[in-house]
């Protein structure tokens, strides 16, 4: 008598290993798409945290005003400072590296910006203000370039 209980476990051990291999090459393939493409969660994330800094910059940017002092530009110089490191700490995605390269150059001349108007160099400020722009122009010109190669929809 031939024992075939044991044949069975070993083919259903057998399915399950395979099972399980298989399983786990589509989880590392979707993982390494996530690490290697500007599609995904990961992506998603890095715009959502880059958005979210872009809009605090605004809000200071357009909170100060004539009446504004040199303290008040040394707080929002301290503000732009906190981004400019938030931005060069964010995990980036190898197909992100030139927007974040352009975010960070914003956040670096907004904070000079405003280090410089707590200073009283308003003349400075202004020059940084103007690089500032430039590099949003920049950034904005990429971040239009990559949304359409991989159909982002930025509203």
């Amino acid at each position: 008598m031939v024992d075939k209980s044991g044949d069975k476990m070993r083919r259903i051990i057998t399915r399950l290993i395979i099972i399980g291999i298989f399983a786990g090459i589509g989880w590392v393939g979707y993982q390494l798409a996530d690490f290697t493409t500007c599609e995904g969660p990961r992506a998603e994330a890095w715009l959502d945290a880059s958005m979210d800094r872009f809009e605090d910059s605004e809000i200071d940017y357009y909170s100060w005003n004539d009446y504004t002092t040199l303290n008040q530009f040394s707080l929002l110089a301290e503000h732009a400072r906190e981004r400019y490191h938030a931005q060069l700490n964010q995990e980036t995605i190898a197909c992100l590296e030139d927007l974040n390269d352009h975010n960070a150059d914003f956040y670096w001349y907004e904070w000079k910006m405003y280090e410089a108007a707590s200073k009283d160099d308003f003349l400075l400020a202004a020059q940084y203000d103007d690089d500032r722009f430039q590099s949003l122009e920049a950034m904005m010109r990429e971040l239009d370039r990559m949304a359409a190669k991989y159909n982002w929809d930025l509203d």
